[in-house]
């Protein structure tokens, strides 16, 4: 009886130390993970993910992406109806004004559906680098949610739970899983995920798509969602059971659909464990009295219950129960049972004996198969054993030679400093690096540790074991980890493009400067600048040019920086230096003036010749600055000043700059309010055919009537517009409402309708127009839609096909402002359009001007020649209105038959043709 209570107490100890020392909880999370692979769950369909994957990063560019974009994704799913949006996207640190505001202004317009992240990470790589606390700009999360994305991995590197809040320098911020589920959860505690939901089943939606408008309303109406990275170059993965390596917004899909569901995995407590143990180890008392093999066979059977049971509980009940105390209680059973049966003395003889002629070849198996090199060497210098790859990188056989002839000298020391260690001295080694030439190659970076230990021989006939001592030096080849290490490091410092200093080290260097120049505000500069039109660059000749135009940029100017000064790219075309000195104001505009003319002119960048031009912005350091951000923030404003004025210039900052920063703030918010208050108008410039001068068309071009400002020019509103994102949305309106109000209209008049690039790499074109078309009944023959050429300067296949498309539906195309662009004649012969439109720049010298007049006699004949219509732009005297016609010029516009009007004045103008006039048929419409 006293040894069955011995046996029945040593199964519950053994495996109560096996779970409290922490050995069992590998296999604890893997029962639990097949349960989750055995019964599947489906989701609740109530959450989409928006993915920033590849597709998208191909087709807007490199990220990060301009902020403007975000705000279109947030109109696009407002406007589709989504209840929650929630970024899982570093929104921390400012970019630019521009698309900053409308980045806010689309929050503001969300009305309190968008979350935003927030985490807590490393300033640095370093292992004792200090935790930031990221969170969004304050204009952001003023009219936003935030909430926290951290995570905490188990030592197994994997992620089985999340946070329901984030506590940092005491504040506590909902996770955004606890905030799309509705607020749930205890500050502070964490819940565990139930990855039985099947997260392959989770609707996931490519950004691009919801920009571009190609998704259906009803995946997305109705649901929250949650926009991350899904592309592998933006590296946010993480490792959890079940699915493998997940993206970090589909881990907040698996915790959101956890806390919906209700489906948060509650673990047993210890007292059940124990009496589980208990109940197991009672069955000891069965020994000797029932056969041993009915035993094991009762104790197979009681952890395949034991399973049966826990895997209920689990797909049920949502109750993890921790079977692995058992499984290891059922084992301890086992070998008891059999040990029992076993005459332990002989067993203790014969286990001596085993290990006594089996200990070196076991040794050598387990040496030979390590991954890292291992060597194994003896007192007497013999190396007894090695693994393969120790050979591989030493490149040189080890087994059976003696260590001081063959392993290099660095890796002998190592061996000869812990033979000298007394034995007593049990001391804790840690790993060394040491630099290795082997053979002719480069010296090779090797991670060491030597270890001793003392190992017994075998017992002979009276005599106790003997105990002798041997090294363990084990070593990997590093070069390439020490490689990406140093790598790292460089690119948290500099940027990968260019080579020149990034943000991070402009702000440090700046950080500096406050700190140290108090007593001379004026001892430091900023010169801040960017190319001007640099977007035009990589829609002409593409992103690579664009990539290498960036890089001859920096080595120009880098070149003209004084002693001590520092520039660094601050991401896209934005540039910023640094400049401290006593001469610094002076220095600074120096450089900007420097960088200004030296960039001006052509770059032969591969195959393309650029022209290109760069705006500066010049701030001095001053004493009401508190830190980096306002200095840059005033060189900011100094250079939107220079942009304004034209580009290829610098301005030096100047308080008055600010007050026209805000009234540019203020017009953009005025235009995000003037389409919700409809204060647009569309006015109408008759178009005149020259040989019957009757009205035979009208330009549809568009108004602003702001409530106190009155009528806006358009060059004062556009170009906001086209910067804020807002010109997609205008454009569309401006054809819906031309093409209602036209189609009322007496007389068979056509309306012309300007089209900017931007639409068709946003929009669905061909699909506005036909919607238009079929909204207002205004018959497709009479709308044109008026192009300009740096549509086609960057070969699209998507803009090739909405054109042929528009063609389709009989709509005709004209070329806007024929000759100020690139006018290549290459491209004109293939395009499917109808109309050549003359700008009025080459119309107002006529017909004194000798260059005027030629160009014009050189389209009209190239018009004439390719059957295609003309019309001139900026007729205002009758001279010219009768050269034009001299020419050939089939219509034209200005001034002189009339300005620009309102709807209803010109549709009194219009009057029926008594029979419509037949336009020339087109054998380049019909090749189209």
């Amino acid at each position: 009886m006293l040894r069955r209570a011995v046996a029945a107490a040593l199964i519950v100890l053994i495996a109560l130390g096996a779970f409290g020392s922490g050995l069992l909880r590998p296999l604890s999370h893997t029962l639990t993970t097949l349960r989750m692979y055995s019964e599947p769950r489906a989701p609740t369909g109530d959450v989409v993910v928006v993915d920033i994957d590849s597709k998208s990063i191909a087709a807007i560019g490199s990220w990060p992406w301009p902020r403007h974009l975000h705000a279109d994704l947030i109109d696009k799913l407002v406007a589709l109806g989504v209840s929650d949006i929630a970024f899982d996207v570093d929104f921390s640190a400012a970019t630019n004004p521009v698309d900053d505001g409308a980045l806010e202004a689309a929050i503001k317009r969300a009305a309190g559906k968008i979350t935003l992240a927030a985490f807590v990470q490393k300033q640095t790589t370093s292992a004792d680098a200090a935790m930031v606390f990221n969170r969004p700009l304050p204009r952001f999360a003023d009219d936003a949610w935030v909430g926290s994305v951290n995570v905490r991995q188990d030592p197994d590197g994997m992620v089985r739970r999340f946070g329901y809040t984030l506590i940092y320098d005491g504040k506590v911020i909902p996770s955004i899983p606890a905030i799309l589920a509705g607020g749930i959860g205890a500050a502070g505690r964490e819940f565990a995920i139930d990855f039985s939901i099947d997260l392959a089943r989770v609707d996931r939606i490519s950004l691009i798509d919801v920009l571009q408008g190609r998704v259906d309303p009803q995946r997305l109406a109705g649901k929250k969602v949650i926009v991350g990275a899904q592309a592998l170059e933006l590296r946010d993965f993480f490792t959890v059971p079940v699915a493998g390596t997940i993206s970090g917004a589909m881990l907040q899909v698996a915790a959101t659909e956890t806390l919906m569901q209700d489906r948060v995995l509650r673990p047993s407590n210890f007292w059940l464990v124990f009496a589980g143990l208990v109940i197991i180890a009672s069955g000891a008392f069965v020994i000797g009295r029932v056969r041993w093999f009915a035993i094991l066979f009762g104790l197979v059977i009681v952890g395949l219950l034991a399973e049966w049971v826990a895997s209920i509980l689990q797909r049920d009940f949502a109750f993890v129960l921790n079977t692995a105390p058992w499984h290891a209680a059922l084992v301890t059973f086992a070998i008891v049972v059999l040990l029992s049966e076993i005459d332990f003395r002989e067993l203790v003889q014969t286990m001596w004996r085993l290990r006594a002629s089996n200990a070196e070849a076991l040794l050598a198996k387990v040496v030979a198969d390590n991954f890292a090199g291992v060597v194994v060497v003896d007192e007497t210098g013999m190396i007894r054993t090695a693994s393969r790859s120790a050979s591989d990188l030493l490149s040189r056989p080890l087994i059976g030679t003696l260590a001081r002839e063959t392993l290099p000298p660095e890796l002998m020391a190592a061996i000869d400093a812990v033979l000298a260690v007394p034995r007593a001295d049990r001391r804790v080694w840690h790993p060394n690096v040491v630099q290795l030439s082997l053979g002719s190659g480069k010296p090779r970076a090797f991670e060491y540790v030597a270890t001793v230990s003392e190992v017994e021989s075998a017992p002979t006939e009276g005599a106790r074991p003997q105990a002798q001592r041997v090294v363990s030096l084990t070593f990997t080849d590093v070069t390439e980890q020490r490689a990406a290490e140093e790598r790292i490091a460089y690119l948290a410092r500099f940027d990968s493009l260019t080579g020149l200093p990034n943000r991070h080290q402009l702000v440090e260097r700046l950080d500096q400067v406050f700190s140290s120049a108090r007593t001379d505000v004026r001892a430091s500069a900023v010169v801040y600048f960017d190319l001007d039109n640099f977007k035009g660059v990589n829609d002409d000749v593409g992103h690579h040019t664009g990539d290498l135009l960036l890089r001859a940029v920096a080595d120009r100017v880098a070149a003209l920086l004084p002693a001590g000064a520092l520039i660094a790219r601050l991401g896209g075309d934005e540039f910023a230096a640094v400049i401290s000195g006593p001469t610094a104001g002076d220095d600074a505009v120096a450089l900007a003036k420097q960088a200004v003319s030296l960039i001006h002119g052509a770059f032969q960048l591969g195959p393309h010749r650029v022209m290109v031009t760069t705006s500066a912005g010049v701030a001095l350091a001053d004493a009401r600055d508190k830190g980096p951000d306002d200095i840059l923030k005033r060189a900011d404003v100094a250079l939107y000043r220079a942009k304004a004025s034209g580009g290829d210039q610098i301005a030096v900052f100047e308080r008055s700059m600010l007050q026209a920063l805000v009234e540019r703030q203020k017009l953009e918010a005025d235009l995000w309010r003037a389409i919700e208050q409809k204060q647009f108008e569309v006015w109408y410039q008759p178009q005149i055919d020259l040989a019957t001068t009757r009205i035979t068309g009208v330009e549809a071009l568009l108004r602003w009537n702001h409530p106190a400002r009155g009528i806006v020019p358009p060059g004062e509103f556009i170009p906001v517009a086209e910067a804020i994102g807002l010109i997609d949305d205008l454009g569309r309106w401006a054809l819906e409402t031309a093409t209602v109000e036209v189609a009322t209209w007496p007389g068979d008049v056509r309306l012309s309708v300007n089209v900017s690039a931007s639409q068709f790499a946003r929009c669905d074109m061909a699909g506005l127009v036909a919607s238009a078309l079929e909204n207002s009944g205004l018959p497709a023959h009479r709308l044109d839609l008026e192009i300009t050429e740096s549509l086609f300067m960057q070969p699209s296949k998507a803009v090739q096909a909405a054109l042929s498309a528009i063609r389709a539906l009989g709509v005709s195309l004209a070329l806007d402002d024929f000759g100020t662009g690139y006018s290549s004649l290459n491209y004109i012969h293939r395009l499917p359009i109808t109309k050549i439109k003359l700008d009025q720049s080459f119309v107002a010298g006529l017909p004194e001007n000798a260059g005027s007049v030629a160009i014009v006699r050189a389209v009209a004949g190239l018009a004439r020649d390719l059957d295609l219509q003309l019309n001139a732009e900026g007729v205002e005297t009758t001279a010219q209105a009768a050269f034009l016609k001299s020419m050939g010029v089939d219509e034209v516009q200005g001034y002189l038959y009339g300005r620009p009007q309102p709807a209803h004045e010109v549709a009194a103008m219009v009057q029926p043709l008594p029979t419509p006039r037949r336009r020339r048929a087109s054998v380049i419409n019909s090749a189209a």
